[in-house]
């Protein structure tokens, strides 16, 4: 076997290997945290039902915004979209809020309305924002 292709199989049996413990990992956290991160969900969106009784749409983006700005990361991410999509879901919306929204199906137009929508609000350029402005997407796709 030449030399090379002995490297290239080391290479891929390590990659494996990182790959499997990886994987591990990722499923213990997820199992030692799991019932913090559904508490991290319903505390979010009863949260975010309680914040659209007094404000509009538009105040729900803001504030979920500015509490990711407060308390950033993965898991406090996931946790202040869920307040985004759980208020928007209830506040009251201005009649034009989905005008240009594109559907869930439509990934490069997802992709560039995003960018556009958190530049429209400052944002250039930050991540947590074109990921979490997605749940306006999913509450004005849906029926």
């Amino acid at each position: 076997m030449p030399k090379w292709l002995k490297i290239i199989l080391g290479l891929v049996a390590v990659l494996t290997l990182i790959c499997g413990v990886s994987a591990v990992v990722a499923m213990k956290w997820f199992e030692n945290n799991k019932d913090r991160l559904k508490d991290l969900g319903d505390n979010a969106a009863r949260d975010g039902r309680f914040w659209a009784a007094s404000h509009d749409a538009n105040g729900c983006i803001d504030e979920a915004l500015r509490q990711n700005d407060v308390e950033g990361g993965m898991v406090a991410e996931a946790g202040h979209t869920i307040f985004m999509r759980s208020c928007l879901e209830k506040a009251k919306r201005p009649a034009d809020f989905c005008d240009g929204v594109p559907p869930r199906s439509e990934l490069i137009a997802t992709a560039q309305w995003t960018v556009k929508k958190c530049l429209a609000m400052n944002r250039a350029g930050d991540q947590p924002c074109t990921r979490m402005v997605k749940a306006i997407q999913e509450v004005c796709g849906k029926p």
